[in-house]
Formats: C-alpha cells, sequence, structure tokens
C-alpha cells in the first residue's frame, strides 16, 4: 500500500513463495514462527533480528537466513527510514527441490548452516533481480521471478542448508514435523478456523494438558495455542492473497470471532492491517483470473 511518496509495501503472494519489498519510516513485527525458509536483507538503514533468542543486527550487504520453526522478530532500531527485502520459501518448495537432487529424505532434517552472513554475491544478485521486477511490473514479470526464486533455492541448498537425518523428525502433510507432535500439529492444521481448547489438542498426542504443553514448548519454543494463533495468521494471508473473500468472512475462517481482534493481531505480525495487506500485494489477479 502507497502511504506516501518515501514510505511503500509491496507484496507477492504467490503459493510456494512471497515477497515483501517494505521501504518504512521505523518498523516493528511481533516474534512469529517462522513456516517455510526466510531469507531477510536490508537495503538501506539497520534491521534488528531476533532469532530464537538471538540478536542481530543486519545493514546493507548482511543477509538472515531463518529456517521453519525457528521464532524470530524484525524491528528496525528508530523511527528513521529503512528498506529491507524478504523471501519467504515454502517448506514444500525446498523439500521438493532436495528430494528432486536426491539430498533428503522423509524425516531429515532441511534447515540453514547459519542464520547470518555477510555478504553473499550470489543471494545479493537474486535479490536486486526481484525487487526491479516487483517494481517494475514488466511483461513476463511473474516467469523471471519464478525463474529467480529456483534459482535462489538451487543455491541455498548447496551453499546454506544442512541436511541431516533425525529419529524425531518425519514428513506429514503439513510438512516435517517431530513424531510426538505430529498427530496435534495435524489436528490444529485442520481444526484451527473453530474453537480448539489445550485438553482437545493435547488428547490428539495422548498426553495430559500439563505434560502436552511442556513438550510442545519445549520442542517448539511456543505454547499450543500460540502456535495455532500464528497458523490462523498464516492461512489468513493465503486467504487474503488468493480469494475475495472479505475480511470478515476470512477472520471467522480462520478463527476470530471478533473481526477487530483479528485485525489486531494480524497487523501485529505482518506490520499491516488486512485491508492494506490485501491492497500491497501484487499480481493478486493471478490468482483470481
Amino acid at each position: 500500500m502507497q502511504t506516501n511518496q518515501q514510505e511503500f509495501q509491496r507484496i507477492i503472494a504467490q503459493p510456494k513463495y512471497n515477497i515483501h519489498h517494505f521501504k518504512l519510516c521505523g518498523c516493528s513485527f511481533d516474534e512469529q514462527i517462522c513456516s517455510g525458509y526466510l531469507i531477510t536483507a536490508p537495503l538501506s538503514g539497520i534491521l534488528q533480528l531476533i532469532v530464537n533468542g538471538t540478536e542481530i543486527q543486519l545493514q546493507k550487504g548482511n543477509i538472515a537466513l531463518i529456517s521453519p520453526g525457528q521464532l524470530y522478530s524484525i524491528n528496525s532500531l528508530d523511527s528513521r527510514e529503512i528498506e529491507f527485502i524478504s523471501v519467504h520459501l515454502r517448506q514444500s518448495l525446498i523439500l521438493d527441490l532436495a528430494a528432486r537432487l536426491k539430498l533428503n529424505s522423509a524425516g531429515s532434517q532441511v534447515v540453514f548452516k547459519s542464520t547470518f552472513i555477510n555478504r553473499d554475491s550470489k543471494i545479493s544478485d537474486c535479490l536486486r533481480v526481484l525487487i526491479n521486477e516487483v517494481e517494475q511490473h514488466e511483461l513476463g514479470g511473474q516467469l523471471v521471478i519464478e525463474s529467480v526464486i529456483d534459482q535462489l533455492a538451487v543455491y541455498l541448498l548447496r551453499r546454506h542448508i544442512n541436511v541431516k537425518r533425525s529419529d524425531h523428525l518425519e514428513l506429514s502433510r503439513v510438512g516435517v514435523v517431530d513424531r510426538r507432535l505430529r498427530r496435534a500439529i495435524e489436528f490444529m492444521h485442520i481444526h484451527y478456523g473453530r474453537e480448539l481448547s489445550l485438553d482437545e489438542i493435547a488428547a490428539q498426542a495422548y498426553l495430559s494438558p500439563f505434560h502436552f504443553a511442556r513438550l510442545f514448548k519445549r520442542i517448539t519454543g511456543v505454547t499450543p495455542l500460540s502456535y495455532l494463533s500464528h497458523l490462523r495468521i498464516e492461512r489468513a494471508r493465503e486467504l487474503l492473497a488468493t480469494t475475495d473473500m472479505s475480511v470478515i468472512e476470512i477472520s471467522q475462517r480462520v478463527g476470530y470471532a471478533s473481526q477487530s481482534h483479528f485485525a489486531k493481531v494480524f497487523k501485529a505480525v505482518t506490520g499491516l492491517n488486512p485491508r492494506d495487506y490485501r491492497e500491497a500485494i501484487i499480481l493478486r489477479r493471478a490468482y483470481l483470473s
């Protein structure tokens, strides 16, 4: 959404990737769970990331890589202008590509080797092309973007991702999950649109609510109900991008009885209210045509 001549928020939302290009006078995004593979790089100003409790400061040339399941928040250090790009690659994109390249099998842990990169010319070049295509809206832009996304994914697998076997992980319908939580996580992914109690979720793992909550927090870093809230906001982003449903319909679809509460939680996580988020999405018509 264009707020004035200096500030902007541009979003490309596609089934296997999202691109966010923001220029703002100060920003703050609440802690959230990374659902895919996130690449974030400032173009001007300084970004503060907190990833699993560790603070990282990024300036131009630096890159942050965040793996699925990691907790992160993004903030600017002050109210001065900050411009940055974030590219979110779905788990399915990376896992499918890793399988095609014979790098992983079911239950492999596929994560970034490091959260912070000082310089990487290949990633920076890919990000520059993506920014240019997002800005220009030229003929064939979406094809160029998809080609660059594929190149970026291959390069990340070559240079920045570790693939290792884990006895606790297995591939489920919602991605790679800890086998001890699989039934409960799949249950939340299926029933997020209605009110769910901790007792009901814990029953899927055949544990008491107390022991389930402790195990869930130890493995994921968040409580089951916080995970459910993040899941609902992620699904709301998809519906805003891929449907013409009204905001109130979407809030109800993802399990919020109050539209105002939904809008408050959504803005805290994304930096935009639901209507502004939808307006910021570029090429949205590609979904709806």
